[in-house]
């Protein structure tokens, strides 16, 4: 799965302004330079240190030509997107409906966490815009993203469930649902996107002995699909008569099904239509299962039209 937009690991962390991100060295990238000092010329514990703020220190970078070594990732996502640089093969992409719940930590009940984003929302601003934080243009698509997610209310205990739903468009939605509108517009195999949005006991946020585990924000969060698919062990012994086992099935079929003929459709369910640049079909997986259209449209439209507005 490719993600871009708002999908960077780091996305509230910014010094001067700017991501942390490694560019190829000598390459006129139109991005900026890992922000840090040339890490192997630091000692151990100094870029251990620097690296400490970050969540997610190690993530994709662009490669730069090495003799006789093969490159990975030639160019941003986006770009071999937008340039049909991929493989052309059936594919299956979705989210869950409550992706941003895995960003909630242990004290998410602890009222200081949320006042100190609150007083600081200008770190919602997606890093690929390229806004310098503080400027009219930064704070203006802030306030957009309050209004939009927070009708204008502060960021509190009492508006979690706002926060979530921005943090899963920022770090998942938004990306993938751009990837398939992307990659329909230079394939012609079939493209099939899924809404998963049974909460059940398999779910991998549902193993956390944390607080997280009992949040009354209802949905799955991000990676409890899994837990319909592969066996863990940890997973609870479940009536093979119950809920669970019924959507689990449902979902072992239609992937293997994917597997051996490139058609996920359940013979007894609806069809799985594909996601093409005129029809944003998606199954929404639940209990039952339906095909829609256009996931969270209101959502996609105003970060359609967010980017535009900065990108024009």
């Amino acid at each position: 799965m490719v993600e871009f937009r708002g999908s960077e690991p780091a996305l509230a962390w910014r010094e001067n302004g700017k991501p942390f991100r490694k560019s190829p060295p000598h390459s006129p990238d139109q991005d900026s330079n890992l922000d840090l000092p040339v890490l192997g010329g630091l000692a151990q514990h100094d870029w251990r240190d620097k690296a400490r703020p970050l969540h997610y220190p190690f993530i994709p970078s662009l490669e730069y030509d090495v003799e006789e070594e093969e490159i990975f990732l030639p160019n941003r996502p986006i770009t071999l997107l937008q340039a049909g640089l991929f493989n052309k093969l059936p594919y299956i992409s979705g989210v869950n409906s409550k992706e941003g719940k895995t960003t909630l930590h242990e004290n998410y009940l602890d009222p200081s966490i949320w006042q100190a984003i609150d007083q600081d929302f200008e770190r919602v601003v997606p890093l690929d815009l390229k806004l310098e934080k503080g400027s009219n243009a930064s704070q203006q698509v802030a306030e957009q993203i309050r209004q939009f997610f927070f009708n204008n209310q502060a960021v509190s205990t009492q508006t979690i469930g706002e926060y979530v739903d921005l943090q899963g468009d920022l770090l998942i939605i938004n990306g993938v649902e751009k990837t398939l509108e992307l990659m329909a517009a230079q394939s012609s195999q079939p493209l099939y996107n899924y809404l998963f949005s049974y909460d059940g006991r398999l779910g991998r946020s549902r193993m956390n002995t944390s607080a997280i585990a009992n949040i009354s924000i209802q949905g799955p969060s991000h990676g409890d699909d899994l837990g319909y698919l592969f066996y863990s062990s940890s997973y609870p012994q479940l009536d093979d008569q119950s809920t669970e086992m019924k959507v689990l099935r449902n979902v072992v079929r239609m992937w293997t099904n994917f597997a051996k003929t490139g058609d996920p459709s359940l013979v007894t369910g609806p069809t799985w239509e594909t996601f093409t640049t005129t029809e944003h079909n998606y199954l929404n997986i639940n209990n039952t299962m339906s095909l829609q259209v256009n996931l969270e449209q209101e959502n996609m439209i105003f970060w359609e039209e967010l980017y535009n507005s900065i990108h024009s």
